[in-house]
């Protein structure tokens, strides 16, 4: 049976852009997916699915694109990895969805949703923050993507197209490769936790997260509109990672780093890596993430369109090992 709702995807590549495309064809939906290499969603057949090149950053490219759509979803992004500059995370972050959203009132798509992260709010210093917190952006990716959001906030035309930001939590699951490392490291005995490992997270499992994706555009609440989208849980570093060691088959080195000593080594790691050109294995943004905590509120988005993240982090945990495992990736 066919589902009349039209889709475009910008981003489309990445690990949850091509998570969402699999997920609305699984509904029926008709996708197309928007990619600077459109080849690299060869895999994907499927009558209602077709790729097209586009570049958020290029308003030309998307001037050329042909087809009407009932939504847009923004999973175009830059990650704030070491050596990427602030115009870099700019021009992506905050340049691109205004592009894009331009873009949509001009051909009549009537929901936009854009991808944000819960970054934005900061540290939660574990307390569930919800999305009326003030943003309080750590770094310079953060700070970029809460102007992409309030630029997208500040451009919503709610009699012609609404406007839906979805900060994303800490995303894992099947065909991550981003995340790849840290399992590769708590299997090589390379992981060791920097402080006490007491900071708390809210891991979401890519299923739940596309699932919730699948429940906003269907019932598309009034915007403009802010949801957290996190896991249904917080737990600590050490028990994450202590978990997955166990999955893995193996023990986390009883040794913890010390977070001032931590903090020097990632200095000097970032210091030799803008000489000599190479990726430091500590950098000051890794120790933020897993010593400060990252909670946050998610009842607004089960009140509106019925978020329920299911998956509880052991089970999704088993679940990512056994499909890097049945890859020879771990």
């Amino acid at each position: 049976m066919e589902n009349s709702l039209k889709i475009l995807i910008a981003g489309s590549a990445g690990f949850i852009g091509k998570s969402l495309v699999r997920r609305f064809l699984k509904n029926n939906f008709r996708v197309d997916a928007l990619a600077r290499n459109p080849d690299s969603l060869n895999d994907i057949d499927n009558a209602n699915f077709k790729t097209e090149y586009g570049d958020v950053c290029d308003s030309a490219s998307l001037d050329k694109l042909e087809g009407k759509w009932d939504v847009c979803i923004n999973a175009a992004g830059m990650m704030g990895k070491f050596g990427v500059t602030r115009d870099q995370l700019r021009a992506v972050n905050v340049d691109g969805p205004q592009n894009l959203y331009r873009y949509c009132l001009e051909r009549g798509v009537k929901h936009f949703v854009h991808l944000s992260t819960v970054g934005v709010a900061g540290p939660s210093d574990e307390k569930f923050r919800d999305e009326g917190f003030s943003c309080n952006p750590s770094n310079d990716y953060e700070i970029s993507k809460c102007d992409g959001e309030k630029a997208v906030l500040e451009m919503h035309r709610p009699d012609e197209c609404q406007v839906s930001v979805v900060r994303v939590g800490f995303t894992y699951g099947p065909s991550d490769l981003h995340k790849l490392s840290l399992f590769r490291a708590i299997n090589s005995g390379k992981f060791f936790l920097i402080g006490k490992g007491s900071a708390q997270l809210q891991p979401i499992y890519i299923d739940d997260l596309t699932e919730g994706f699948v429940k906003l555009i269907e019932r598309r609440p009034e915007g403009p509109a802010v949801f957290n989208m996190c896991g249904g849980e917080a737990v600590s570093w050490k028990e994450f990672t202590s978990t997955l060691a166990e999955i893995i088959g193996k023990k986390l080195p009883a040794v913890h780093i010390p977070l001032s000593i931590a903090k020097t080594a990632a200095t000097v790691f970032e210091g030799a890596g803008k000489f000599f050109g190479f990726n430091p294995i500590l950098t000051h943004s890794r120790i933020s993430l897993t010593t400060q905590s990252y909670t946050y509120n998610i009842d607004r988005a089960r009140e509106a369109f019925g978020f329920n993240p299911e998956t509880g982090f052991r089970e999704g945990l088993q679940k990512t090992v056994n499909w890097y495992s049945s890859r020879d990736l771990i």
